[in-house]
């Protein structure tokens, strides 16, 4: 879009605008910034990322940008979805295993002990997942 420019440079080599023309050219910015980016657009922004991975310093420099700031409620819940169970890096359990361990329990003739032992865990672990206190996604 092309805005009228007196033919004088402001002293720094751009060139000077008149008070009507600075205006006008302040409305569209602001009008541009209201209706911000269409739905076409944002979905090309998007897919052209897909499968990239980002370089080491561009991640380092986005947790240093976080680090600090308050977590919202609705992305504490997805995190803490997305390190659920099993998908937790430090997991010595799985989904089925936890139904044997609170089976066998429910049986009766097994002692927490002996379970903790079998399956490589603290005895304290057994109790929890016995008493639904971790593992509750599991029934």
């Amino acid at each position: 879009m092309g805005w009228p420019i007196t033919n004088q440079t402001d002293g720094g080599g751009g060139m000077k605008t008149t008070p009507g023309v600075r205006a006008k050219m302040c409305a569209a910015w602001v009008e541009r910034r209201k209706r911000g980016v269409s739905p076409e657009t944002r979905a090309k922004i998007s897919a052209s990322g897909k499968g990239k991975k980002h370089s080491a310093s561009w991640v380092e420099a986005q947790r240093q940008t976080l680090l600090g700031k308050p977590l919202s409620a609705e992305r504490k819940a997805k995190i803490r979805l997305s390190q659920l169970g099993e998908k937790s890096h430090s997991a010595k359990l799985n989904n089925s295993k936890v139904r044997e361990i609170r089976q066998k329990y429910a049986a009766g003739g097994v002692l927490q002990i002996e379970l903790a032992a079998k399956y490589g865990v603290s005895d304290c672990t057994i109790s929890q997942v016995v008493n639904y206190k971790v593992w509750r996604h599991v029934k």
